[in-house]
């Protein structure tokens, strides 16, 4: 029973040295993950809306929004894409595309959605 004890002990101490050396992080390291998860984050963001917005462009069309609501929603789309290339593109010095330019894209495909909800909330009211 005593070997058992010491043996499980051991096995312990091992499991948590892991645990204990963690415990101090690199303020360099802690700054690249902070900005990962914030360029991950809009990035989805980003992504899930351009679904959106193609859906919606979609049913406008069918629906029969006005081509300048159309034409200002292809711009402000352009626009995001064009931002979400600069970055993508533009990595920065830990490898990820910068959260503010990411921000910014999705900030323009957000305005390009809300413009296509808009237009299409008022057709619908027309009818």
């Amino acid at each position: 029973m005593r070997k058992e004890l010491i043996t499980l002990g051991i096995l312990l101490m091992f499991l948590a040295l892991p645990l204990t050396s963690a415990a101090y992080v690199n303020p360099e390291t802690a700054r690249a993950q902070a900005i990962a998860k914030v360029s991950i984050y809009w990035y989805y963001a980003y992504m899930k809306d351009d679904i959106l917005f193609k859906e919606l462009y979609n049913e406008s069309i069918v629906k029969g929004v006005d081509n300048q609501t159309l034409v200002l929603a292809e711009e402000l789309y352009s626009n995001a894409t064009a931002q979400f290339k600069k970055a993508v593109g533009g990595f920065g010095r830990y490898g990820f595309p910068f959260p503010y330019e990411m921000l910014r894209a999705y900030r323009y495909m957000k305005k390009a959605v809300k413009t296509l909800e808009l237009a299409l909330n008022a057709t619908e009211v027309k009818r």
